[in-house]
């Protein structure tokens, strides 16, 4: 290994010390971020190393065995290498040491191991347990002053008999609500009420796209897993932010989300960018049928078979009452002449506009087309215009065209384009860094 390879192995070598909750939801951000970081700079990702150390025999103690497990092997196939049953004795500049001696080299590293409450807690002057949080009684008042109530992570809340409510989500909430009864209760007089802690789960993210969760009594991995943890967080902004504030809160929170890689953030991105032009959605999915049906009309009375319909004095020829002069002269010299294929075309053309309407795929394409063939009758003269004839009327078709042209750029709203445009980008596109400066930069650094 040569000098250059040894420093650039030691400068994308990471460690998270902890194997807790946030110890290993750190480690799954790390691993989406260094599989860009080797994409962007050209470094293979087997030579990035992240270790994650935990002193118990497990990662995620308050899981069961069967998700530990599951979220171990997750890590250990993204590369990460879990170490547990060794505590971390010391840490120095660029290693870590553990108890038995072994010395770990790692550029960056993140201590995520134990939890204790607020350093003001701990200076507060109030009795404090274990990890400086506060002693409380069943009505969350503190053992020092009645009129002092503690709640969420800073309290040790009483809980299943001799244990201390985890420190949870769920439990800042509910140790919040009745600490607040309790505080009006006595201003006012009122009995109080216990705490009564009902814990509904726990769930971990292993980055954006893998997930464990335990939830009423059903153990989830995966897409299910995050997909309960993402419906949780809404709901949680739902309760903070009530009829007023709710669609805002959940907007930007799917915004947010869609920053990560993964099918969720994908789907998160998809719905919060439709959610503010639902609209188009409905005009274009009606503007598409109305050209399917077309099409499938022209497909019904034979206009791929017999070439009978577009020429002069047929029934169904482009020529109207008001059709533009050089229009007529464009007909009779070309498309008169070859009639089965411009029906073909004309009839294709409007199934496929058709359908690039209806399911969002290369929708600014179909708009265009929409707005192309509403010209074209347009010219054609076949719908009445405005005239003596028909004061004060226009023809139907002016809506038309105008509404073909809103929806162009629509089809990222519930449609395909979401996803067949950024990838078609990607492959045609890309320009190619020079990866190699970008490298030699970073590893100077």
């Amino acid at each position: 290994m040569t000098d250059d390879q040894a420093e650039r192995k030691e400068l994308l070598s990471f460690a998270v010390a902890g194997g807790g909750f946030t110890g290993v939801e750190m480690v799954g951000e790390l691993i989406e971020w260094l599989d860009e970081y080797s994409k962007e700079y050209n470094i293979p990702r087997d030579e990035i190393e992240i270790y994650n150390f935990e002193g118990l025999d497990q990662i995620l103690p308050n899981l069961s065995d069967e998700l530990v497990k599951k979220a171990s092997n997750y890590m250990r196939k993204k590369g990460v290498n879990v170490k547990t049953g060794e505590f971390v004795d010391k840490i120095e500049e660029n290693k870590l040491i553990l108890n038995d001696g072994l010395e770990v080299k790692a550029r960056t590293i993140i201590w995520t191991c134990g939890v204790e409450a607020a350093d003001f807690a701990a200076n507060s002057g109030l009795a404090t347990s274990r990890a400086n949080r506060i002693k409380v009684n069943k009505y969350l008042q503190t053992e020092s002053y009645s009129n002092v109530y503690a709640i969420g992570d800073n309290a040790a809340a009483p809980w299943n008999n001799d244990q201390i409510l985890p420190a949870l989500v769920e439990s800042a909430q509910q140790t919040g609500e009745c600490a607040a009864k309790n505080i009006i209760a006595d201003i006012k007089g009122g009995s109080k009420e216990e705490l009564e802690a009902n814990l509904h789960g726990v769930m971990v993210s292993v980055g954006s796209s893998y997930a464990v969760a335990e939830v009423m009594g059903l153990s989830l991995t995966g897409i299910p897993a995050m997909f309960m943890k993402h419906s949780v967080n809404m709901f949680y902004r739902f309760e903070i932010g009530g009829l007023k504030e709710t669609y805002s809160l959940i907007t930007d929170y799917m915004k947010e989300q869609a920053s990560h890689k993964g099918l969720l953030p994908s789907l998160f991105g998809f719905v919060s960018e439709t959610s503010r032009s639902l609209w188009l959605v409905l005009l274009r999915v009606f503007v598409g049928i109305m050209w399917l049906y077309e099409g499938y009309t022209k497909v019904r009375d034979g206009w791929l078979q017999s070439g009978d319909y577009l020429v002069s004095g047929a029934s169904s020829s482009p020529i109207g009452d008001y059709a533009v002069g050089w229009y007529v002269w464009l007909n009779e010299a070309i498309i008169f002449k070859f009639p089965l294929f411009f029906q073909t075309v004309v009839t294709l053309s409007m199934i496929g506009i058709g359908l690039s309407l209806i399911f969002g795929l290369f929708a600014s394409l179909g708009a265009l087309g929409s707005a192309g063939f509403s010209v074209n009758f347009l010219l054609a003269g076949q719908y009445a215009h405005w005239s003596s004839d028909w004061p004060g009327h226009f023809s139907p078709l002016f809506w038309f065209f105008f509404a073909s042209i809103a929806l162009i750029g629509s089809g990222r709203s519930f449609g395909l384009d979401y996803y067949v445009l950024p990838w078609l980008k990607s492959k045609i596109w890309s320009r190619p860094k020079d990866k190699d400066q970008d490298l030699q930069k970073v590893v100077k650094k």
